[in-house]
């Protein structure tokens, strides 16, 4: 008789790209996303969910770590390090980059936001990532956040739901709660 160990396991939480989320949102293989508000999401239930603040990152000694603030446009002529494509954050950049009539100069791309992280600690360039991603431990010692002083530079983020399917009431609870947390 077959265990439960040996039935194909789906994961509770799961990181992807905002893309990719509301797909699956949409196609009933999650229940509930959080995603980028520059990510069309017309077939979803969706509420705001805390902003988040986007921030340039560079390694200690880097010219620009002693700065306070910067314009996005000032850190076009250095390579960066970037999510691989399909990302709202590298569309996001990449879009500030036309808009300053400049391109971005993209060295690396990686898969997550500690890849970023550790792709700009080896100094292979600079990178821009919400705050709130980066690791403690890392700020002042290894790396340095240096706010943008651009608009875009704060962004609303989303809580989603398929607007044709009810969700369960667990689900509901969650949903409830995650959109709550936008003050």
């Amino acid at each position: 008789m077959p265990s439960a160990r040996t039935q194909e396991l789906h994961p509770w939480l799961e990181e992807a790209l905002s893309e990719p989320i509301i797909q699956a949102v949409e196609n009933g293989r999650a229940d509930i996303g959080i995603f980028a508000d520059n990510v069309p999401a017309e077939g979803l239930y969706k509420l705001p969910y805390p902003d988040d603040r986007l921030v340039l990152l560079v390694p200690v000694g880097h010219e620009l770590a002693s700065e306070r603030s910067v314009s996005f446009a000032d850190t076009l002529d250095f390579d960066y390090v970037a999510l691989n494509q399909g990302s709202s954050l590298l569309r996001r950049i990449t879009d500030a980059a036309v808009s300053a009539g400049k391109i971005l100069k993209v060295r690396i791309q990686v898969s997550s936001f500690d890849g970023i992280c550790r792709m700009i600690e080896a100094g292979l360039g600079i990178g821009i990532l919400p705050l709130s991603s980066v690791r403690a431990e890392l700020l002042g010692t290894r790396l340095v956040a240096v706010d943008l002083s651009d608009d875009w530079a704060y962004r609303t983020l989303f809580v989603g739901a398929n607007s044709q399917t009810p969700l369960a009431p667990e689900a509901t609870k969650l949903f409830e709660y995650l959109s709550s947390m936008h003050a």
